[in-house]
């Protein structure tokens, strides 16, 4: 697979479910990006104090706590610094209004599981303004 990310492009998925962080990671850092893959809420809570990602991949079901959750500290963190952080979440949950839920909330964009490779490039090359 050619390379479709920048070389340096820090992406932080926070996916609570092993095997498809695994194949996440795999295929982002195939892409070119440098992934730090979070468990957890709380994990990824952790890292953005450090942290200024390029771009964050989040499931919006996580085990202990919620993207949404995420995105706001996200978004706290981004009004004291700044600049603008772009957040794409992504989750199974079959309720139709979760796309506007999510683009309501401030999410750059929102993949339904099961997703492409494909449109998950889409998706994080617009996020980035790659497109």
């Amino acid at each position: 697979m050619p390379q479709e990310l920048p070389t340096g492009t820090t992406i932080l998925l926070v996916e609570d479910n092993e095997n498809l962080r695994f194949l996440l990671s795999e295929f982002l850092s195939r892409s070119g990006a440098t992934v730090i893959a979070c468990a957890s809420l709380s994990d990824a809570v952790q890292r953005i104090t450090t942290l200024r990602p390029d771009l964050i991949l989040t499931d919006i079901n996580l085990a202990d706590g919620s993207g949404f959750g995420l995105l706001t500290r996200v978004q706290q963190k981004d009004l004291e610094s700044g600049i603008t952080t772009q957040v794409l979440a992504m989750s199974a949950n079959a309720d139709m209004r979760m796309p506007e839920l999510a683009a309501d909330a401030g999410f750059s964009d929102f993949l339904r599981k099961p997703f492409t490779p494909g449109r998950l490039m889409e998706a994080i090359r617009k996020a980035l303004g790659l497109n």
